[in-house]
């Protein structure tokens, strides 16, 4: 699991941005603050993989506050947000963040910038839900999506969803292949 630690001013980007984050599977949030000072409580206590950063708050210098974080802990991933196009790249960059994404992209280019800095999370189990290793390992065993509804008492589109997942975390094609690979152990 990728670390990650929030820090924003507004409860509900927060809130959003967590909820987003944690829905991929591949990611848990540690910690989450609305102030710097508060991040910085943050970092020394849970040192995340990745802090995700607002570029400017109100109790802060703004990107210029990036290099005291780093201190705090050196090997965090700073991704910086911002809702402002004023915000150069190349700023962020000098003061130490790994990059810059403006609130405005798709949340899944947030979850992949995350997760492209940490390849060996990419394709385990421990990516999955648990519906989702329940599926995963009815589907390997050969059951159908009918079947695997009735068993679990769920919808078969509900099925198709869960197994599409599974495909997609743990990066096979179909079925056969889940098959293959699916560890006996779970």
């Amino acid at each position: 699991m990728i670390r990650v630690g929030i820090v924003d001013d507004h409860k509900v980007v927060v809130t959003g941005l967590k909820g987003i984050l944690e829905f991929d599977g591949r990611i848990r949030v540690v910690g989450t603050a609305h102030d710097l000072a508060g991040g910085k409580r943050l970092l020394t206590e849970h040192s995340p993989d990745v802090l995700v950063l607002d570029a400017r708050m109100p109790d802060s210098r703004g990107l210029m506050e990036i290099p005291d974080l780093r201190k705090l802990s050196p090997s965090t991933r700073v991704l910086v947000l911002t809702g402002y196009g004023d915000v150069a790249l190349q700023q962020a960059l000098s003061f130490g963040a790994d990059a810059l994404l403006t609130k405005e992209l798709a949340s899944d280019v947030i979850v992949d910038t995350i997760c492209s800095w940490f390849p060996a999370a990419a394709n385990s189990l421990e990516n999955l839900s648990e519906r989702e290793k329940e599926v995963g390992r009815l589907a390997a065993g050969g059951l159908t999506n009918k079947e695997i509804a009735e068993k679990l008492f769920i919808s078969v589109n509900t099925i198709k969803t869960h197994l599409a997942r599974v495909l997609e975390k743990l990066d096979v094609r179909d079925r056969t292949e889940l098959a293959r690979k699916w560890p006996e152990r779970i």
